[in-house]
């Protein structure tokens, strides 16, 4: 067993290093995933996420297998800080200047670059004071609760502005290290100049990139696709960037053609393009005919149009985006409009381009636009509505800070949809513009379960139910009561005989099955069935919605609240997570297979207690993030507010964990392993208990200001952190009493690896079989903890 070697440094400089150094990892990781966003596509998010955590462990791994009894190991700590800040600059320089790097995969390992020497520095630290690691955990966990809160701040000034900023915090943990170290007792200017040159370039092109957008933005990658690039690139379009937004949301541009001003196109990180039409404000005199047009072109008008006056009195708009389902309602007859908008750039552009759009993102007396996620304001208000009206309310941009919300809501699943129904007047509706067949075919099952819950069958649950449309942007209405034969027979000939609509996928009850034909002119005509075989064979009774759904080979199966992923067409995991899943596993696996520098261990007892300490720190990885993730989901449509509330739970769940790292080191027991049996224990409990109050916690809690149910959220996560906080640093501790201090880099390396499988595991799990699931799995591996060491607990007394 090799001897300890003397600490060389000084505690507070070490102590303020790491909590630099965490606040600078956790304030990249979440600008990474909105600059991956940006430059690629949404889903590439994850990829960010994969590579800040396996950064950290590589980091560990790398220092123990290289740089540990080196003659570059004393120098690791003010290296890594140093080393940090150089890569954000290098990676920033070739993302802005060389076209977006249009390969991904060099972008990459560039991103990788600065969690790898994030890595090296904390797992250092950790076996400089293993004896501490209560206290150092606590100030590792309190310095990534606060960069992931204050980043939501920080993006304001843009995605190049953050990789600054965390290039300087890292580079002055070089500083603080160098200041620190006993054997320096004096510092030459020519080491000052090279300790502060790093820092002080760093704070300089941030100013100028605040002040003057040295930098400027992070573009678009030529290989991405991006709606925006399509319209820039458009060679019949002279478009322009109007104005260019950066927040916590993503990055939202308004986009002006040259060749027509009767409209503008706002997106968020180059996607989702939501029009904003030229308007005077006055329906009764409109000047442009583009906004008239929507009367002809647009889907969503018809369902509303031909609706009487009692029926379309009160509409609810969820994702009004840039405004045209506002001015479609409006012209089709809508009294009182309520527009929720999830995306506050949005609408803050809309009213600062009032002017332009008429000023209906104005408080006016006929309409009403809040920011705020369209399902969890709705389950707040006692209000019924007419129509509940939703359009491609798909938002392609990640919104969670762990990177893995692939982009889905809780706007259609099951229990959405009863939660529409309950906000509906007697004769009230819901009316979605959805993209194409499959979206059609997935609100139309999910509401046959929501009926079948009800105990109403298929036949009579279809009676509510039409679809119509283009082949394109088809809509799915579902009404509250009923649809009549004399409102089956309007629907008919306004959609069919007037507009030809022909989807493939249209079904309106009462309407038998018949050949339809659209006039092509020159005395031709195009013929086809107009009923869809498959959705009248259901309303007959000829075929089973549970069957169909088995024996498709796309995924219908109808989703719920603790697997809100609509948008999931593929069934199975999507392609991403499964290769991220794969190459995750393998990474921990490799992990745990590193063989440790000094000479292995013959002693039967401790070849056993190595194997535990492997075991136990992979566990911890695993565990913490499938609890982590899906409980944080949990609150999301509790709280609403998406990125602010994930945020503040993020913000609560680190420093509970950061306050129970803490006293876990203040706690007097026998030994260590006693408080990792009790605290993987209590993590277990704490987690099922969860399982079981939640629900009607958030049922009491959901009509509460939102600054009451983010005092609550917090209140309940920090005793999860509290207790999630205790197994690291008792480990760690362990090690320091085994005289094993030199394993500390390996094991959070196994650690850190770990929580990279763990993450992706955590949303696989929730994928098929829901977020609960994840939870369930998370808590019996700490209960396994608990119940391994139990047992091995004579290994790791009498020391």
């Amino acid at each position: 067993m090799p001897k300890l070697k003397m600490i060389k440094h000084k505690r507070l400089p070490i102590f303020l290093g790491v909590f630099l150094i965490s606040f600078a990892t956790l304030m990249l990781e979440i600008g990474m995933t909105r600059i991956f966003s940006i430059l690629y596509e949404y889903h590439y998010a994850f990829l960010a996420v994969a590579l800040a955590i396996s950064g950290l462990g590589a980091g560990g791994i790398f220092f123990h297998a290289k740089l540990k009894n080196s003659k570059y190991e004393d120098l690791a700590l003010v290296i890594s800080g140093q080393g940090f800040g150089m890569a954000i600059l290098l990676m920033l320089f070739l993302v802005v200047f060389v076209s977006g790097l249009n390969v991904i995969y060099f972008t990459a390992i560039l991103a990788f670059l600065p969690f790898l020497f994030a890595g090296i520095f904390l797992s250092a630290s950790f076996e400089l004071f293993a004896e501490k690691s209560g206290k150092l955990y606590a100030i590792d966990l309190i310095g990534a609760a606060l960069g992931s809160f204050l980043v939501i701040f920080a993006l304001k000034l843009g995605g190049v502005a953050v990789a600054l900023v965390t290039g300087l915090l890292a580079s002055l943990s070089s500083i603080l290290i160098r200041v620190g170290d006993y054997r320096i007792k004096k510092i030459t200017i020519k080491n000052a100049i090279g300790l502060i040159s790093l820092p002080l370039a760093l704070l300089v092109l941030l100013l100028l990139n605040i002040l003057f957008g040295f930098l400027g933005p992070i573009p678009f990658s030529p290989s991405a696709q991006k709606e925006m690039l399509s319209l820039m690139n458009h060679p019949f379009y002279d478009a322009q960037i109007e104005e260019t937004r950066w927040s916590h949301f993503g990055r939202t541009d308004l986009v002006k053609n040259n060749l027509n001003r009767s409209e503008m196109v706002l997106f968020i990180d180059g996607t989702a393009g939501a029009p904003m039409y030229r308007f005077n404000g006055d329906f009764g005199n409109i000047n442009n005919n583009a906004v008239l047009g929507l009367k002809r072109d647009y889907t969503g008008y018809f369902p509303i149009s031909h609706l009487p006056p009692e029926e379309k009195r009160t509409v609810l708009i969820i994702g009004p985006g840039g405004g045209r389902d506002i001015l479609a309602a409006k012209l089709a007859g809508a009294e009182q409009i309520t527009a929720v908008e999830i995306n506050p750039d949005f609408v803050k552009l809309a009213r600062k381009y009032k002017d332009y759009n008429g000023g209906i993102f104005d408080q006016r007396e006929d309409i009403s636009v809040v920011v705020d996620e369209g399902r969890s304001f709705l389950k707040r208000l006692r209000k019924k509505f007419d129509i509940i009206f939703m359009s491609i309310p798909i938002t392609k941009t990640s919104r969670s800070p762990e990177g893995y919300a692939l982009s889905e809501n809780f706007l259609f699943t099951v229990d959405s949809m009863s939660d529409y129904l309950e906000h509906l007047t007697e004769n009230g509706r819901i009316i979605v513009v959805a993209h194409h067949d499959l979206e059609i075919f997935k609100l139309l099952f999910l509401t046959l379960d929501v009926y079948k819950k009800k105990g109403i069958n298929p036949q009579e649950a279809l009676k509510h139910i039409y679809t119509i449309g283009p082949p394109m942007f088809q809509v799915f209405v579902l009404k509250k009561s009923p649809i009549t034969k004399e409102e089956a027979k309007i629907i008919h000939d306004g959609a069919m005989l007037e507009r030809h609509y022909q989807a493939e996928t249209t079904f309106i009850p009462h309407i038998s099955q018949h050949l339809h034909e659209i006039p092509l002119g020159e005395g031709k005509v195009l013929s086809g069935q107009m009923i869809n075989e498959v959705i009248l064979a259901i309303s007959e009774g000829r075929v089973n919605p549970d069957e169909l759904i088995k024996a498709a080979n796309v995924d219908l199966k109808p989703n719920s609240d603790n697997n809100p992923f609509f948008y999931k067409m593929k069934k199975g995991l999507p392609e991403v997570i499964s290769i991220l899943l794969i190459l995750s596993f393998i990474l921990a696996v490799f992990a745990l297979l590193i063989k440790p520098r000094f000479k292995p261990p013959t002693e039967r007892a401790l070849k056993k207690r190595d194997f535990l300490f492997r075991y136990m720190f992979f566990s911890i990885g695993v565990a913490f993030m499938l609890i982590e993730i899906p409980l944080i989901q949990k609150f999301t449509l509790f709280l609403g507010q998406p990125v602010y509330s994930l945020s503040a739970l993020l913000l609560s769940l680190l420093v509970g964990a950061g306050i129970g790292s803490y006293m876990s080191g203040r706690i007097r027991v026998v030994n260590s392993v006693v408080k990792l049996i009790g605290a993987s224990l209590l993590v277990a409990i704490v987690v099922l208990l969860y399982l079981w109050i939640l629900p009607s916690i958030f049922d009491r809690l959901l009509s509460a200001t939102i600054n009451t149910r983010i005092f609550a959220s917090v209140g309940l996560i920090l005793p999860v952190g509290l207790v999630m906080g205790v197994p690291f640093p008792s480990g760690i501790k362990l090690l320091h009493t085994f005289k094993m201090t030199e394993q500390v880099p390996r094991m959070w390396g196994i650690n850190g690896l770990s929580s990279v499988f763990g993450s992706v595991l955590a949303v696989s799990l929730s994928i098929i079989w829901g977020f609960t699931m994840s939870l369930i799995v998370g808590a019996f591996l700490y209960f396994l903890i608990c119940i391994i060491f139990s047992f091995k607990k004579s290994l790791f007394l009498n020391q």
